[in-house]
Formats: structure tokens, C-alpha cells, sequence
């Protein structure tokens, strides 16, 4: 009897710690998973969907690492929305946070899964390319051109606006300044712009 009773007590115990193993399985996963969310919202921008400047920074050196292994070339394209503040001005700012979620979308689509794209700005964007080369730069602006006019074409017409981005381009190799590599794109995007703006005034 006294067998029986011990065998009963060992079972409801292994039981017991079955339980109690379990509960801190599930606990730990949803510690886990609640913390994986909270990153992800660290990191992202809560209206486009995009990964933040944030998450630039805490990515590039490991990005940098990782090129100078593999002898890869570091690219960056930084995108600007063109007269942003006079759709903002002219149509307010719920229109031109809708033209936002566009353009970015339209970046997204357009660049490779391999690139990243990051909300570096109020209106401007940065894509990081790895493994890159002037060529494929300059075939992927031009797809960004093409797929900006079709845009124009389809839903100008809906939002009472074109949209229209400055581009500038910027490649690095082997132990990749990257606070140069990005000025560099800037100032080439900025320079642009006045082309455009220059072009535009000319007409007049």
C-alpha cells in the first residue's frame, strides 16, 4: 500500500514540476516575443513602415564588418521629396503624410530585398545597398525615375499632386566612412535639386 501511495505522490509531483516547468516555458516566450515587439517598434517609423535612423545606427558598423570580410562595396542612395512643404502648405498635412506612405512605398518596391531602406528624415530617404556597384545605382534610379512618372500617371490626379524626389549616390569601399559616404550622397542630391529648380526657373 505504502508503494502505491509513493508511486501516486511521485507521479502528482512530476506533475507538479511538468506544470511549473511548462508555465516558465510560456512566460519566457512571451517575455521573449513582447521584447522582439518592443524592438520592433524602436525601430521603425510608426507612419511609414520604414526601418528608423535609429536602427541605421545600430546596424552600419556590423554592416561595415561584414563588407570589409566579404570585399563587398557599400552603396547609398538618399532620396528627397521634392516642394514637400508646399504640399503640406497647399493640401495639409494629413495629404502629405499620405505622400509619404506612398514614396516610401514606391522606394520599397522598387530597390532590392538585399537593400534597406530608412525614413532618414522628415522627407528625405535612405537606401543602403550591399554588394553594389555604380551600374546597378544607376539602373536602380533609373527604375525609381520610371516607377516615380507611372506613379503620376495612376494617382497625381487623386492627391492633387506629383511627386518628384532629388536623388544623390554615394559608393565606399574597405574600412567605409560612412559619415562621408553619406554627406557625399547628400550634397549630390542636393545639388539635384538646384538642377532641377534652376531648369524649372529657366523656363519662366
Amino acid at each position: 500500500m505504502g508503494r502505491v501511495l509513493n508511486a501516486k505522490s511521485s507521479a502528482r509531483s512530476l506533475k507538479t514540476l511538468c506544470g511549473v516547468f511548462m508555465g516558465i516555458l510560456i512566460s519566457s516566450y512571451h517575455l521573449e516575443n513582447r521584447a522582439r515587439k518592443l524592438h520592433d517598434v524602436a525601430i521603425s517609423d510608426p507612419l511609414t513602415g520604414l526601418y528608423n535612423r535609429h536602427f541605421f545606427n545600430e546596424i552600419v558598423e556590423r554592416e561595415i564588418a561584414s563588407a570589409d570580410r566579404k570585399a563587398e562595396t557599400l552603396s547609398f542612395i538618399m532620396i528627397d521629396l521634392d516642394n514637400f512643404k508646399r504640399i503640406n502648405d497647399n493640401l495639409g498635412h494629413l495629404t502629405g503624410d499620405k505622400i509619404l506612405v506612398e514614396a516610401a512605398k514606391l522606394i520599397k518596391d522598387t530597390v532590392r530585398r538585399s537593400d534597406i531602406v530608412f525614413r532618414f528624415g522628415g522627407d528625405e530617404f535612405l537606401v543602403f545597398l550591399r554588394d553594389s556597384n555604380c551600374d546597378r545605382i544607376s539602373n536602380m534610379v533609373l527604375r525609381l525615375t520610371e516607377a516615380v512618372e507611372r506613379w503620376n500617371v495612376d494617382h497625381a490626379a487623386a492627391f492633387g499632386c506629383r511627386l518628384s524626389f532629388s536623388i544623390g549616390c554615394s559608393t565606399c569601399e574597405k574600412k567605409c566612412d560612412v559619415h562621408a559616404a553619406i554627406k557625399e550622397a547628400d550634397e549630390r542630391m542636393y545639388q539635384n535639386k538646384r538642377q532641377k529648380e534652376n531648369h524649372a526657373a529657366a523656363k519662366l
